[in-house]
Parts: structure tokens; sequence; C-alpha cells
């Protein structure tokens, strides 16, 4: 069972929140306290990552298993129907989520995610990359190793306000380095079967969040607004990959306006 949080309205609407890689269930928690007077909001720790961490095989951290345990924490928690709201590798989780288990989903909430790489090659050249990233976790420093990841370009723009971006690697290094890279070889999006083709029959509420910052995830975005009239894009200015991190007031009004609250 992974590890979660329960907090909210009891009697409102519920949302699962999917925390991105090196991520936690607190990573929710400025958005979280802003919902929580009219929502119920389940903050999950996926596979690897804060307290679910020890599972005896690596299938266990890839996306099935992932997808499956997701369900049985919403069982748990009495809920017999949520939104889900994904950050990157949370939002190919969450999408994977409404393609199989789409009677039990209200709406989608996807934020700088993607329905996987098209082809072999660029699968085979990402899972050669994630590979190499779990080994700077398994053999460096894991300060050193965060800092290496956060050094992306992707990241750029997060590190405009170094107090916060100093408060959210310290968190980070809570993680296990062992963990982080098992997540990452059974999660990363190299492992990941890709979507695309679903898109076509999708038909749940799905809001696509960017950042204006962030020029691959807004074209990823705005092809899937393109392949499936269901989805619909909501860019936020000034920021970039994390939009919840770095526009936490702009995200939670967005998922106000789109989750119905009742």
């Amino acid at each position: 069972m992974l590890d979660y949080a329960l907090t909210g309205n009891p009697a409102g609407p519920a949302i699962l929140f999917l925390h991105g890689f090196l991520g936690a269930h607190d990573d929710w928690d400025e958005v979280v306290q802003r919902l929580a007077p009219v929502y119920r909001c389940v903050t999950i720790d996926l596979p690897g990552h804060g307290r679910s961490v020890g599972a005896s095989c690596l299938d266990d951290y890839g996306m099935v298993a992932t997808a499956d345990a997701v369900i049985e924490v919403a069982d748990e928690a009495g809920l017999d129907h949520f939104s889900v709201v994904g950050y990157s590798m949370g939002g190919r989780i969450a999408l994977y989520l409404a393609t199989v288990f789409a009677m039990r989903l209200d709406c989608l909430v996807l934020e700088s995610a993607s329905p996987g790489l098209k082809s072999t090659a660029e699968r085979e050249a990402r899972r050669a990359r994630d590979a190499a990233w779990a080994e700077t976790f398994e053999s460096e420093e894991l300060l050193i190793a965060l800092e290496k990841w956060y050094g992306q370009p992707i990241f750029e723009q997060i590190k405009t306000d170094p107090v916060r971006f100093d408060a959210m690697l310290r968190r980070r290094l809570t993680n296990g380095p062992r963990e982080v890279a098992r997540a990452l070889r059974a999660l990363g999006t190299g492992s990941q079967s890709p979507l695309w083709n679903e898109l076509a029959f999708h038909t749940m509420p799905t809001l696509l969040v960017v950042g204006e910052h962030d020029a691959k995830f807004r074209a990823i975005a705005e092809e899937m607004t393109q392949r499936c009239p269901a989805m619909r894009l909501g860019m936020v200015p000034g920021c970039g990959h994390n939009v919840h991190f770095e526009k936490p007031q702009e995200y939670t009004e967005l998922l106000q306006c789109f989750i119905p609250s009742a």
C-alpha cells in the first residue's frame, strides 16, 4: 500500500494528487491548504518516494503496479469516484489511470506531462538516459546528484527564487538514493508505453497545465489538445516546468475553476 495523507472537507469532491520524480505527498501542501475548505484532498507518496519505499521487486515500481496501488489508496479512503491531479511523472501516471480506470475518475489535470515518447528509438534513448541518472543517484552523494538533476535546463525557472528552491532541495534530501533510482528505472518516460493513440478515445474533461516558459511541454500540450477535444490548455504566465511550486495561487485558481466543487 502506498503511503498517503487525507485532508480537507470530508463531504467535498475528492481529488487525488500525484507528485513528480523526487517529490512526495507534501509537495502539494500549498495547493491543498487553499483547496481544503471545499475539497477532500488525498496526497500520495508514489513508489520509491516519501514513505512508499521498500517494495520487493522492480515491477512494484512500474506503471501498472503503481496505477493499481493508487486505486487501492482510493478504495481505502472510501472514494468511489474522484478527480486526479498529476505533475510530470505523476501526470503520466494520471493519464494511464484515466485510460484504465476511467469509470472511477471525474476529471483530470495534467501538469507538465506527456503521453510518453512516440518512437521505439526515442524510448530506447530515454531508457539509457534514465539508467545513467539512476546510476548517478546510486553512486554519488545525494546533494550532488540533486544539484546535477536540477541543473537541467528544464528546471531553470524554479531557481529564480533561491529561498524556495533551497527549501525544496532540503525536502528532496529525505529521499533514499536507491529508492528513487529504482523508481526512475521503472517509471521513467523511457519505460512507459506511449498513450498517444489512446487520446482519440479520451472523453474525460482534462486540463493541461503548462508554464509560459516551458516550451517543450507547451508544444506537447498543444498537440494533445489538437488530438483530443476533451482536453484544454491552461497556461500560467511567468513560470516554467513546475507550475504548482512556482505559482501556487494561480495554480490553485485553475483547479478551482476546472474541478467541480459539488
